[in-house]
């Protein structure tokens, strides 16, 4: 046995042990030219995480979140300054995770929605939605200006979603196919935002009946001697507790949620 010495002061190795490490650094390629491993240079937030916009700064995430392209821009190549990263990195990840949270929500249903919805649902995912009037909006003005997905392409990609059909379109007629297709498409919507908020008078669209109270009192604004309503909202159905446990549900003048499951 032989024993090779790297430094004096330092341990001694065998023949066996240094053909080990050698080959544990050096790998052959299948054109069988020795190369060495290439380093690895995912681009990555400085805790060492994957790229994830909840994990930037307040203020570029702000900016990213913007409408407007130009706010938008801003906070992506802010971020690919503040963070060291090449020009157009946050942008390409933020898209990629944007792209894989997309996939896993809808998994084979992606196949039943046309190329077009896609690109419109695609829209809510990360975001806080406003639902009205079988519509998606982007704040509680409703404006309409102010879609994320419009009644008629909501309708549309439930029909397809029913179906399994990228052709397929509302056609004014509702029944217990398209119900079911509804939850499915409710299952997805909930899984691409981050938060949805409903009115307690639309919340039947998402919550049967029979799963939820609301127990409304009045009370008097101490400040300007107005009457209000305020409401308990007390959920029964498991999977919805879960929701709005995790804040992914929200209820405008709810001062309370309980669960009686």
């Amino acid at each position: 046995m032989h024993n090779y010495c790297l430094t004096d002061s330092i341990m001694k190795i065998t023949i066996r042990q240094l053909r080990k490490l050698i080959h544990e650094v050096i790998t052959a390629s299948d054109k069988g030219v020795v190369d060495f491993p290439p380093e690895d240079k995912t681009p990555r937030m400085p805790s060492g995480t994957a790229i994830k916009k909840g994990t930037m700064a307040p203020m570029i995430q702000d900016l990213i979140d913007m409408d407007d392209p130009d706010f938008k821009t801003q906070g992506l190549e802010l971020a690919d300054m503040s963070y060291e990263w090449e020009p157009g990195t946050a942008e390409k990840a933020l898209e990629d995770d944007a792209n894989s949270i997309f996939r896993a929500a809808l998994g084979d249903d992606i196949n039943s929605l046309s190329k077009l919805n896609q690109r419109i649902l695609k829209r809510i995912v990360g975001q806080e939605v406003y639902y009205k009037d079988d519509a998606l909006f982007r704040s509680s003005s409703f404006a309409n200006n102010d879609y994320f997905i419009e009644t008629g392409a909501l309708d549309d990609m439930i029909a397809q979603i029913t179906y399994g059909d990228p052709r397929a379109y509302y056609k004014g007629r509702w029944g217990g196919a398209l119900e079911q297709g509804w939850t499915r498409m409710k299952q997805i919507i909930l899984q691409l935002t981050n938060l949805l908020v409903v009115s307690d008078w639309e919340l039947t669209d998402w919550i049967a009946e029979k799963d939820y109270e609301l127990r409304r009192e009045k009370i008097v604004n101490s400040k300007n001697a107005f009457i209000e309503v305020k409401y308990d909202l007390i959920i029964h159905d498991p999977y919805y507790a879960r929701l709005f446990q995790r804040d992914k549900i929200k209820v405008p003048n709810v001062r309370n949620v309980e669960y009686d499951l």
